[in-house]
């Protein structure tokens, strides 16, 4: 068989772990223990970008034991402590820790999944130094689920990606785009809310992404979102980027009233807003 032959059969025999509910805990671990045997060489495309300002919805009840408590110290808007996780996420393994943001508040809702009654507190981060670029590398082979609304994001990334390819031989080539191809499907998951284990390939590759590649160099990952149908794309930023180069700018709270399931769309009755921090607090108006 070719080189390209037998990449794609290795990969191929990890895709039935990409239908929903196909891994527990013991298969993440054996998966997390035989990808890379399988797979020895890794490649993922790097571009240098400013963002415009990041939106993150924190939903207070989950910080305060089911208590819709107002936040008041501005760490509990960040990243949760490493010791803190406890579950896979998208983008993250059990015990590491992320600072998950988007791009538009209605993104990160359908993300959280608020429910009604639930105060939430949604935070606008801004970058400090205008001049300063973040070094990212995207999850974009996949732009659209309906083949209608596409990606915009990530249609730009693969214009980009196609003529960086034109650099690589040709049986390189297809085999750096077969990899990219099945991570871009790991991360299109449909995982049932709150399970987990299934997010365990995204995981395994965003660890991968973040922390091995390029010698650990890359500081965020940018990959569309599943619960926005991959219209629109999250960010997950190592914390200690936010924490150097990011500024709160905003905050706003309110009540959750509407949701789409019961009024169509998404109704927040306010009950607070703040530009204004002080010493690590937020100084509520």
């Amino acid at each position: 068989m070719t080189g390209i032959e037998v990449c794609k059969t290795v990969l191929n025999s990890f895709r039935p772990f990409l239908q929903k509910g196909t891994i527990n805990e013991s298969t993440a671990k054996w998966l997390h223990e035989n990808l890379d045997k399988a797979i020895p060489f890794f490649s993922s495309p790097i571009f240098d970008l400013r963002f415009p300002p990041l939106q993150r919805v924190t939903i207070n009840k989950n910080l305060f034991g089911g208590n819709n408590q107002r936040i008041n110290d501005i760490k509990f808007l960040k990243y949760p402590p490493s010791d803190k996780v406890s579950k896979y996420g998208r983008a993250n393994l059990i015990g590491q820790s992320v600072f998950y943001c988007t791009f538009n508040p209605i993104t990160a809702l359908n993300e959280m999944k608020p429910q009604l009654g639930d105060l939430i507190t949604t935070s606008i981060w801004k970058q400090k130094d205008n001049n300063r670029f973040l070094k990212i590398s995207p999850i974009f082979k996949i732009t659209s689920l309906n083949g209608v609304v596409h990606n915009e994001l990530s249609l730009k990334f693969t214009m980009a990606y196609k003529n960086s390819l034109k650099e690589h031989p040709k049986e390189i080539a297809e085999q750096i785009d077969a990899l990219l191809q099945f991570v871009a499907d790991c991360f299109a998951k449909d995982v049932d809310y709150g399970n987990s284990y299934d997010y365990a390939l995204s995981a395994f590759y965003a660890n991968k992404i973040l922390n091995d590649f390029e010698g650990g160099t890359i500081e965020a990952l940018v990959y569309p979102s599943v619960a926005d149908k991959l219209d629109f794309s999250n960010l997950a930023i190592k914390p200690s980027i936010i924490d150097e180069h990011f500024e709160l700018s905003e905050v706003t709270e309110g009540i959750l009233v509407g949701s789409p399931k019961n009024s169509g769309g998404y109704s927040i009755e306010g009950t607070g807003w703040s530009k204004k921090f002080d010493n690590g607090n937020i100084i509520w108006k």
